[in-house]
């Protein structure tokens, strides 16, 4: 299984840890598993001297020059938005937040596209639902349905579906 991290990030925060901690985590579950990195330059560039041990664990990377304007957020969420347009092959994103507790059964990724409802929960039932609802009008999308996916691990199939719904992910967010 690919498993896909994006990364940015520089000395002063903590996301490269974060980071390194989860792929150790998923390679201590799962030692055959393909780690991949998608990054931006200025991120790259800084992944040496201590922050060099990250390397160890990459499978492949992808570094893609962005605009230097944009916030790290920013840079953040262009290259999550547009993870499945630059990555080749199926994959699973996960946050860099992410800690694998056991090995994940690939036989279970049998559609395009598929993640987690937030919370575990419907909607209705979410503590933040007010939250959820007012970001969803501010980029005027109406969610018909029950729950609310968490972007935070996504499952995407290399394929026309998978594409056409991450190009849309993308527009929106743009």
């Amino acid at each position: 299984m690919k498993i896909l991290y994006v990364l940015v990030s520089s000395e002063s925060d903590f996301y490269y840890e974060q980071a390194l901690i989860s792929m150790m985590s998923a390679k201590y579950q799962m030692p055959d598993c393909t780690i991949s990195l998608l990054t931006e330059r200025e991120t790259d560039s800084s992944l040496n001297g201590p922050r060099n041990l990250i390397k160890e664990y990459l499978s492949e990377k992808a570094v893609i020059d962005l605009d230097s304007s944009l916030s790290p957020m920013q840079k953040s969420r262009w290259l999550k938005t547009s993870m499945r347009d630059l990555i080749k092959g199926d994959f699973l994103y996960v946050d860099v937040d992410t800690v694998f507790a056991a090995p994940i059964d690939e036989s279970l990724f049998s559609e395009d596209v598929m993640g987690v409802p937030d919370g575990n929960c419907l909607l209705k039932n979410h503590p933040m639902r007010w939250f959820i609802e007012d970001n969803l009008k501010k980029v005027q999308f109406s969610n018909t349905l029950d729950y609310h996916i968490n972007s935070g691990v996504l499952f995407f199939k290399d394929t026309p579906t998978a594409q056409s719904l991450a190009k849309k992910w993308h527009e929106r967010w743009l």
